[in-house]
């Protein structure tokens, strides 16, 4: 049965099996545990931070180039995903320390210490939407933190005096404006960059005033996902034309909905069909959000162009 709504909407969020652009970059090391205490290295709030979390050595560690990015670590018991908040200064290169948890997934019992591991970077699990924490910002002086972004980060942009600047990252992982001054502005807009090309904004960011935490509308599609055709997904098919988009899904589609940049709700209906087609007809152009959620409870989502 197929379902004809006159706007736009479409499909994805379950990860296929694929390489896609991940990197097959793999470390040999040693593996140790450690309970994180008190705020970490990568000066992350402790809501975004759970119980797979890990401290990259400091050889690596590297002004924080890795704050925020997750690890597959594999030892001789099995694997488990982290994300690095934390710098160990004492740690050798290549070596990982792991929260106790990821500790006993990957090497085995807290007894054994330390465990021989190998480990290489992957795309972080997160369902949830990349985050700008304010930290120690002024309306003329920026220091921010990104939180919960699903890839590696490879610039931080602040839009002010007319251009796009780019931040400098600090060893605590605070992007500032070194190099430009601020003007005391209300507000600004900032531009996230993955070490993928991909670009996530924020836009009205008060820098004034009490610490904040501002969520963006989307977080980085995962690297599995990249360069294999992300409109044929698992569980989901998005085809396109001139005047329509055609969206599929196994389990049916319950509801969709349509999104502008800013988030607000352009569309919201109800479908009780395997296949939606949406007409570009009366849409300006644009980048539009669409989110779909099918009938067994599965939760997808878009990004398109009209």
């Amino acid at each position: 049965m197929k379902s004809i709504i006159s706007i736009c909407f479409a499909t994805t969020l379950s990860y296929l099996s694929a390489q896609g652009l991940c990197s097959t970059t793999e470390f040999n090391g040693s593996g140790t545990y450690y309970a994180a205490s008190g705020t970490p290295s990568c000066s992350f709030e402790a809501s975004v931070i759970d119980d797979h979390y890990a401290a990259m050595n400091a050889a690596q560690f590297n002004n924080a180039d890795y704050c925020g990015t997750c690890l597959e670590i594999t030892g001789q018991v099995g694997t488990t995903i982290v994300q690095i908040i934390d710098e160990c200064a004492t740690c050798p290169a290549n070596n990982i320390d792991m929260s106790p948890i990821a500790f006993t997934e990957a090497v085995g019992d807290l007894m054994i210490g330390t465990g021989a591991i190998s480990w290489k970077q992957v795309s972080c699990p997160w369902t949830t939407n990349l985050k700008l924490n304010t930290f120690s910002s002024s309306p003329w002086y920026c220091s921010v933190v990104i939180e919960n972004h699903v890839n590696d980060l490879s610039a931080v942009q602040l839009f002010a005096n007319g251009i796009w600047n780019s931040l400098t990252r600090t060893n605590y992982n605070s992007w500032t404006n070194n190099g430009f001054s601020l003007n005391g502005e209300s507000s600004y807009d900032f531009r996230v960059t993955d070490c993928y090309g991909q670009t996530i904004n924020i836009t009205g960011v008060d820098l004034g005033g009490a610490q904040q935490i501002y969520q963006a509308m989307e977080n980085f599609i995962p690297c599995s996902n990249l360069g294999i055709n992300p409109k044929n997904q698992q569980g989901f098919l998005l085809k396109e034309t001139n005047e329509h988009w055609a969206i599929t899904a196994e389990n049916g589609i319950k509801s969709v909905q349509l999104l502008d940049q800013t988030g607000k709700i352009l569309m919201d209906g109800m479908s009780q069909s395997d296949e939606i087609v949406l007409s570009k007809n009366n849409i300006a152009s644009g980048v539009y959000f669409i989110q779909v959620q099918s009938e067994n409870g599965q939760l997808a989502r878009f990004k398109v162009l009209r």
